[in-house]
């Protein structure tokens, strides 16, 4: 017969039946008591993060019989932690954080261990931050800031640099636990602390350290980057110009002026319209200053560069300025119209001499049309009324020794417009055609009075009027 744990305590009969008892039968009950090693389970582990301060309760339930011993272990602990059924932290600290493993013993055998990370968490705790509370550094050198923080969850860092007086405004350098700052420019030059936080339970804890200070030294240097400092400027005609130059110093400058061509012009003084005012220190910006030239009612030769030279005990420096002067925008505007306007006229002249040498191309060589140098009209024409057609657009000619017409017009003729050719037999109109390789050109007899003759070469044509 074989017996489980879950048979233990339970009632167990033995009945003996025989003739000999009065009854014919006797039993007896005894109640079982089953042996068996431990097992065990852990109970109080909270549902949300367990944060330093608060109360915790571990229990290590134990199932044996007989009844076991309870041991509790701590990882990083050498020996027992504790004996008891359950341990109790109450308020809980950082240092409790830890694997704590739970097993039973008893005659009849041991449990397996069971494990329970008990991670305590806590607000971020700055423990030191250098150097502090004031450093110099050399312009150009390099230098760094630590900051040693601890919590749970370990904690972001954060390195903020104050920028601005009033309000106060932070801004983050980095977020490492150490800032390192390769090449010091006065731009580094300020106050500085260290930021570290985390999140517990959705909440943000943030922790600020102590303020250091940076002092930068060196020579003179243009703020180029933090300010507006442009090295090109452009005023309209008779307006002010202002030239505002930011830098930095440590020691103090002894020495500031502005130069431009061969002139130098001290801060603090005027010549002309130009005016360079003594140099004014920033206020949120320790060993910084502001440097301001101005030239009243800038004119067309006041276009050049200006150079601010500033000198201290450590070095010098200079920085240029590009200032140009523009001209109004009507005088602009009339400036370009005037030079569209002789674009235009260079163009047309272009165009009619063009056209001209194509005229006389086209009479010249454009139908290879050439009158003869001598007369083209025979049968007694006088001497007198030759001409060239090459030079004139008349020309007299004889159709007998009675009769004489003038060649006119050479162009259009109305027989030719709109596509439409002419039948050259019909002289309805009084108009005759001829060719030129005729030695005459017969007038049409029919009307003495209007008479028009005309002749044809190569698409050419010439009218002829008949004269009394």
């Amino acid at each position: 017969m074989t017996f489980t744990k879950e048979d233990n305590h339970k009632m167990l009969k033995c009945v003996a039946i025989h003739d000999a008892y009065d009854t014919k039968a006797k039993d007896i009950t005894v109640q079982l008591e089953i042996l068996y090693p431990p097992e065990i389970r852990l109970e109080g582990k909270p549902k949300e993060e367990i944060v330093e301060g608060m109360s915790l309760t571990l229990r290590c339930r134990a199932d044996a019989n007989p009844k076991a011993n309870i041991i509790w272990r701590k990882s990083g602990h050498s020996g027992i932690y504790d004996i008891k059924d359950h341990i109790e932290f109450n308020p809980i600290r950082r240092t409790d954080s830890g694997v704590y493993s739970c097993s039973a013993k008893n005659d009849i055998g041991q449990s397996e261990e069971m494990e329970i990370t008990v991670d305590v968490k806590y607000k971020p705790k700055i423990n030191r931050v250098h150097p502090a509370p004031r450093t110099t550094v050399s312009l150009y050198q390099t230098t760094r800031l630590v900051c040693e923080a601890e919590g749970n969850p370990p904690p972001r860092y954060s390195w903020l640099q104050r920028i601005g007086g009033d309000p106060v405004i932070w801004q983050e350098k980095t977020n490492n636990a150490t800032f390192y700052i390769q090449n010091v420019t006065y731009n580094y030059q300020g106050t500085y602390l260290c930021q570290a936080s985390n999140v517990i339970n959705g909440v943000l804890n943030t922790l600020k350290s102590e303020e250091i200070f940076l002092d930068v030294t060196g020579p003179p240097q243009i703020l180029s980057d933090s300010f507006s400092v442009s090295s090109h400027m452009v005023v309209d005609k008779d307006e002010n110009a202002v030239i505002i130059v930011f830098f930095c110093a440590d020691p103090r400058p002894r020495k500031t002026y502005w130069q431009w061509d061969n002139f130098r012009l001290d801060t603090n003084s005027q010549t002309g319209r130009h005016t360079a005012d003594e140099i004014q220190p920033i206020q949120t910006k320790e060993d910084c200053y502001e440097a301001r030239l101005t030239v009243l009612d800038v004119e067309g030769g006041d276009s050049r560069t200006y150079a601010l030279v500033i000198e201290n005990e450590k070095g010098v420096e200079s920085f240029e300025v590009t200032l140009e002067v523009r001209e109004p925008f009507v005088l602009t505007m009339m400036i370009a119209g005037a030079i569209v306007i002789v674009l235009v006229l260079i163009c047309l002249i272009a165009l009619l001499v063009c056209l001209f040498k194509k005229e006389k191309c086209c009479f010249n060589h454009g139908s290879g049309f050439k009158p003869a140098s001598e007369s083209i009209v025979e049968n007694g024409c006088p001497d007198n009324d030759r001409a060239d057609l090459t030079t004139a657009k008349t020309v007299p000619f004889c159709t007998n020794a009675t009769s004489k017409a003038k060649i006119a017009t050479i162009g259009e003729d109305r027989f030719y417009k709109e596509g439409k050719k002419a039948d050259r037999n019909d002289n309805r109109d009084g108009i005759s055609f001829g060719s030129l390789d005729s030695s005459v050109l017969e007038p049409d007899l029919r009307n003495q009075t209007n008479v028009t003759a005309a002749a044809t070469t190569n698409n050419s044509r010439i009218k002829v009027h008949p004269q009394a």
